[in-house]
């Protein structure tokens, strides 16, 4: 795909800059290469007709010269497929059919990609001006990097700015990287190797698919590029998952923490185990005392050596924390 302009894109009544009448050129011409790295960039949506363009245009008006764009639509009744029809000639692949989730859908997206960077924005997110532009350039000066994290932007359904969110440095100890570092997916961009080593998203975790793939990549030596500088706007407007769901997230988050203990080493387990252990324990807790017991004692019977390391590790960190 080369470079759209906005007269190429179907014209549109909607007004008000990025990405209606700014095409983004200014942004984008700040960021130069010799030779720029093929983007794959897939879009997951079901009956988001709402927000949908927004999310295209911002993609399609990205000036990059290599990109591919793939549009995974669930089945949608809601409109949405009449305007994917619009954009067609602009997308490399789009389907509209039944799907088990998101992460199914993103996972269908995945197998149809052939570019050497990949990442994923949903149908009511989208990117800045920009920003395929310089993820690449500072994927290329950074080789080292499996893959890079800048800044995401918050705002509501009417476009009011919220607040931003950056990932953290990836943790000293390993045992935090799995529970203890949150990510944020529509700033993620990720080289084609970090699918080719860790397999696709987990579409058993529909709510934090994204999440548990991230955590994933530091175990096979697929480190983060971090960087201060925003690249996408998540919307929240009010019929996220993020918001009609939140409970569900740290339920399904426990999930998959079990799931990541056979990278640890001997010594890095019983802090892990132990967190578990206290996490589970406080919910069964609220619902009865001897069920939260109960529970604590299974706990000690089954694993006696991480349970007796990781009280340990626990009380020397409390005592560190009240001389500190």
């Amino acid at each position: 795909m080369t470079d759209l302009t906005l007269a190429q894109l179907p014209p549109t009544a909607n007004t008000g800059g990025w990405p209606w009448n700014d095409d983004g050129s200014e942004a984008a011409a700040r960021s130069t290469l010799a030779d720029w790295p093929k983007f794959s960039i897939i879009t997951p949506t079901f009956n988001r007709v709402a927000f949908l363009e927004k999310t295209m245009r911002s993609v399609l008006l990205q000036h990059y010269p290599n990109l591919e764009y793939i549009i995974i639509d669930g089945g949608s009744k809601d409109g949405s497929v009449a305007l994917i029809e619009q954009y067609a000639p602009h997308l490399a692949y789009w389907v509209s059919e039944p799907d088990k989730n998101q992460a199914d859908a993103l996972n269908k997206g995945l197998r149809r990609c052939t570019g050497d960077i990949i990442a994923f924005i949903n149908s009511d997110d989208f990117y800045l001006p920009g920003a395929l532009r310089r993820v690449a350039q500072l994927l290329v000066e950074n080789p080292q990097s499996g893959w890079i994290s800048g800044v995401i932007r918050y705002e509501d359904g009417d476009g009011k700015f919220l607040y931003t969110k950056q990932m953290p440095p990836l943790p000293k100890d390993r045992a935090d990287w799995i529970d203890r570092w949150p990510t944020f997916q529509p700033a993620c961009f990720w080289r084609r190797s970090c699918f080719d080593l860790t397999g696709e998203f987990r579409a058993d975790l529909p709510y934090v698919f994204d999440t548990e793939f991230t955590r994933r990549l530091p175990f096979y030596k697929l480190y983060p590029l971090d960087v201060s500088e925003p690249f996408s706007v998540r919307v929240l407007h009010g019929d996220t998952k993020q918001q009609t769901n939140p409970e569900i997230y740290p339920r399904e988050s426990a999930r998959f923490f079990p799931d990541f203990a056979h990278f640890l080493t001997s010594a890095e387990m019983p802090p892990f185990f132990w967190r578990q252990v206290r996490r589970e324990y406080g919910k069964r807790r609220q619902q009865s005392v001897p069920l939260a017991y109960a529970y604590a004692a299974g706990q000690a019977v089954r694993h006696p050596i991480w349970f007796v390391k990781g009280m340990r590790w626990w009380s020397q960190e409390q005592a560190r924390k009240r001389s500190a």
